[in-house]
């Protein structure tokens, strides 16, 4: 009969033992993780039902190629999607995809409970909080893509996956470690961050509970040896890929002569880019969360030690939360802020623990109030930015339908139409804006000519329209035969050509 190694019966054992508390912990906090379920589902279905084709979708509707594998050098997404849809070609799958994102940042959400409290109860307010470790704004432009977001959020699955083993055997620690940071890079980069915030926050943990300093140091060295070389098969995984030149500065280190430079740079606009997408209230709600994380271990534990690896962990967690992208020649904070989701996770991850230790009343009531409210205004823009996706997609299919009636009666050879802009956004949008710095970043605008827009107007209209952007000044109205003249536009023809000047 066969037998098992001893290494073969002790990871069969350490797989067995972690599933089985695992099992335990979910038993013990069932209702709070169905209520963390609940959250994810309602809050990521109420994108999904709006049917916003965001960005790169507009082009997978139609074609049903995938892409993930030869522009973006994610290989891990690019088989997922054939596992999701049974077939290399991708299809519209509805709220399915929806659907699978909110079951995967729910596991994400549980495992980080499980690990921050020990496989332990968990509390009320930790387990709402940790809700924002998916709903929060930055990660909502992942949920948004109708094709993506699955794998997105699988990235930061599998970035979180190497912990259950933390306190288990080293070797294995290390392997699934390399293994999972290597699936996180071939299925979104911008997760790059999360390893490292969370093995800092079980680090702090384990210190402030008076772990032995050396046994954690030696979970760092090791750490850091499972990330680099993950990375570097990465970057030797890439290099087989020539498609990635096509896409600049998107995919490239700055050199190492400019690294410092770069990496300062980079910093600079991650943070900066933070400040400025946020509204007040986060902002304040934010610093009061953090400051009473911090003082608590000074005021209530009276722990100056404490205090210290608590501003310690909190600077250097905001650093190490923006990953790889840090040593890019490219400032990709500031491009979309999908780039910059690392640091709420970080935020989150802190907020959590704040939530498990403070037990005197005078400090818990303002925490609850705190983080409550938090949760509240967090899942509150959720919702709100469903309601712009909703308002901006009405807007840009009305003002399609009648520039389409239009532009059938002139544009019978088919031939390149010139405009100055596209179409209006939506007053509900621009409203909502006002309060949100984010939403002008997170909700595409209807004016720009870019190819998701060009594409959605002619896959709503079947016109196979050309347009050519047409810079101001460029045309004299004055010598052009004006055809139509309405509220939106005015359209001019010269010869066979036409001009559409958005109003």
């Amino acid at each position: 009969m066969y037998k098992l190694s001893e290494h073969q019966a002790t990871t069969a054992q350490s797989s067995i033992g972690v599933l089985s508390d695992l099992w335990s912990f979910f038993y013990t906090n069932i209702k709070q993780i169905s209520a963390i379920f609940i959250t994810y589902m309602v809050t990521i279905l109420s994108i999904g039902i709006v049917n916003y084709p965001y960005i790169d979708d507009v082009g997978r509707q139609v074609s049903g190629s995938t892409g993930f594998a030869s522009s973006y050098a994610r290989y891990f997404s690019e088989y997922s999607s054939y596992l999701v849809q049974g077939s290399h070609h991708l299809t519209d799958l509805g709220l399915t995809t929806f659907i699978l994102s909110a079951v995967i940042m729910s596991i994400v959400s549980v495992l980080v409970l499980f690990l921050i409290f020990d496989g332990k109860r968990i509390t009320w307010i930790s387990a709402l909080t940790s809700v924002l470790l998916g709903i929060n704004p930055w990660f909502l432009e992942a949920l948004s893509f109708r094709f993506d977001s699955p794998y997105i959020c699988l990235s930061v699955l599998v970035s979180v996956i190497p912990f259950l083993f933390y306190k288990k055997n080293t070797v294995h620690y290390f392997l699934i470690s390399t293994i999972c940071i290597f699936l996180m890079c071939n299925a979104y980069q911008a997760s790059s961050g999360i390893y490292p915030v969370m093995l800092l926050s079980l680090v702090f943990k384990d210190l402030i509970q008076n772990t032995n300093i050396l046994d954690s140091l030696k979970k760092v060295g090791i750490s850091i040896a499972a990330y680099g070389a993950a990375m570097a098969m990465f970057f030797v995984e890439m290099s087989f890929n020539p498609q990635l030149q096509e896409r600049g500065t998107n995919t490239t280190l700055a050199t190492l002569s400019d690294m410092p430079n770069a990496i300062t740079e980079n910093y600079r606009v991650y943070f900066q880019t933070l400040c400025n997408q946020s509204a007040k209230v986060w902002i304040l709600l934010l610093f009061l969360a953090v400051l009473l994380f911090v003082f608590q271990f000074l005021l209530i534990d009276k722990q100056i030690k404490s205090f210290f690896y608590s501003i310690i962990y909190i600077v250097i967690g905001a650093y190490l939360s923006y990953g790889v992208y840090a040593a890019f020649a490219r400032h990709l904070a500031a491009d979309r802020p999908r780039y910059a989701y690392g640091f709420a996770f970080f935020i989150t991850l802190a907020l959590i623990m704040s939530g498990k230790r403070i037990n005197n009343y005078y400090f818990k009531l303002p925490r609850n109030i705190i983080l409550g409210l938090l949760v509240y205004y967090m899942c509150s823009f959720s919702f709100t930015y469903s309601t712009a996706l909703a308002a901006q997609k009405d807007s840009f299919e009305f003002q399609s339908t009648i520039l389409a009636q239009d532009l059938s009666k002139y544009n019978k050879s088919n031939s390149a139409i010139y405009i100055n802009k596209f179409f209006n956004d939506s007053p509900i949008f621009k409203n909502t804006a006002v309060n949100y710095p984010i939403l002008s970043a997170l909700v595409p605008s209807n004016s720009d000519l870019y190819w998701p827009n060009l594409m959605w107007f002619n896959n709503l209209t079947q016109l196979n329209a050309s347009f050519t952007p047409l810079g101001p000044g460029v045309v004299d109205q004055s010598k052009l035969k004006l055809l139509v003249s309405n509220q939106y536009y005015d359209i001019y023809q010269q010869d066979k050509k036409l001009f559409v000047f958005m109003k």
